[in-house]
């Protein structure tokens, strides 16, 4: 079934980054990006700073993150990526990824 949003409300995701061994890691430096299926940044989502950096936080997406582009079928998909580099007994600065898919569901109005 998956996260549904509805098209310019509110989504919040919550986001958590897990090393090799699947611990909780505090990253060393962290961004996420929004885009479309096809790899479209969605209202300038990208490489957005996450701060304060920690284990888990949430991404608070609205208004025109959740938009819909002209002659864009519902539901739509959107995909959250967020990079992030953590240190380990493997190394410093590692670098890691988690991807999140969600969809847009177009708001229709009576």
């Amino acid at each position: 079934m998956g996260i549904h949003a509805t098209e310019e409300s509110t989504l919040v995701l919550d986001v958590s980054l897990f090393d090799e061994n699947g611990v909780l890691v505090t990253p060393t430096s962290a961004q996420w990006s929004l885009t479309d299926g096809g790899g479209t940044a969605i209202n300038s989502r990208t490489d957005v700073p996450v701060a304060p950096l920690a284990s888990e936080f949430s991404i608070v997406l609205s208004g025109a993150d959740l938009g819909l582009a002209v002659g864009e079928t519902s539901p739509a998909k959107r995909v959250l990526l967020v990079e992030f580099e953590y240190d380990s007994d493997l190394g410093s600065d590692l670098p890691a990824k988690r991807e999140l898919v969600f969809f847009v569901d177009e708001l229709v109005s009576g």
